[in-house]
């Protein structure tokens, strides 16, 4: 594939099993989103160790997803974002603007690109391009 395209993007099911497998196998970067609580934490050690005990090479970067700076816990997890560097630097915000891409089945960026949501997901896809060195 690597020949022919220079970019494939498989969006998997959460679960660490024969497809996630698979996945990871295939993929130079795998992006997981983390809802900024203790157990996302956790699933993302265990992803990290399943990548890592199946001697899988692959970068896994994770993105804070659906981010409520209101909530305290949210807030907390920031830092820890900011000094892990398996995080990518973008937090992608709680955002209707974002909610609204499964209903109206369009890029938020295209939707809404005013909002902090596409504002956000344009700063996550500059990262993922500089990772995967796709180059401008």
């Amino acid at each position: 594939l690597k020949e022919e395209y220079d970019l494939v993007v498989l969006d998997c099911p959460p679960g660490l099993g024969l497809l996630a497998e698979a996945a990871f196998t295939a993929a130079d970067l795998v992006v997981a989103p983390i809802v900024p609580s203790p157990l996302a934490l956790r699933s993302l050690e265990q992803t990290s160790r399943f990548i890592g005990e199946r001697g899988i090479d692959t970068e896994l970067m994770a993105v804070l997803s659906m981010v409520d700076r209101r909530k305290v816990l949210h807030r907390q997890m920031l830092p820890l974002a900011e000094t892990d560097d398996r995080f990518a630097g973008a937090a992608v915000p709680f955002s209707s603007a974002v909610e609204r891409m499964g209903l109206e089945q369009v890029p938020s960026v295209l939707a809404s690109p005013r909002s902090l949501g596409s504002a956000t997901l344009k700063q996550l896809w500059r990262e993922v391009r500089e990772r995967v060195d796709l180059g401008d």
